[in-house]
């Protein structure tokens, strides 16, 4: 495959949540506290970008377990960034145990969404092997 596949996973999936910063900072004009009383109620896509901003430590103190607990929720609706995002959780093990076969669970329903970043990453699980049988064949497919 030539000298890509060499490289660590966390640059690679780091992309996901630098996808979700952009969703989070891209010209949106809520605050944080309008944003967690929209994800309180129950606002799947504010649920996201909550749990976006407790995984960088966007406006608020970094916190991880806070981070998935919002994701969860999200993705408990079906809702892809989320599910992608924690996909990026458990493979990176951001305030978990680093857990490759949790990740693939994740990215692997987002995908059947079609959320392109976790459809990318299956392509780099199974060109790196995470949770997979090594397989160059399917990483090209995804």
């Amino acid at each position: 495959m030539g000298s890509g596949i060499g490289f660590k996973g966390r640059a690679v999936f780091g992309v996901a949540l630098l996808l979700l910063f952009c969703v989070v900072s891209a010209g949106y004009s809520e605050d944080f506290s309008t944003l967690l009383q929209r994800a309180k109620k129950g606002d799947a896509d504010a649920q996201v970008k909550v749990g976006a901003m407790y995984a960088l430590g966007h406006g608020v103190k970094q916190d991880y377990k806070k981070a998935r607990e919002y994701f969860e929720k999200a993705a408990a609706m079906n809702n892809d960034m989320a599910l992608t995002s924690l996909g990026e959780v458990y493979h990176e093990g951001l305030g978990v145990k680093q857990d490759y076969k949790k990740a693939l669970k994740y990215f692997e329903k987002a995908a059947t969404l079609n959320n392109a970043g976790a459809i990318g990453a299956l392509g780099f699980m199974y060109a790196l092997g995470h949770g997979v049988k090594q397989d160059y064949k399917k990483a090209r497919e995804y």
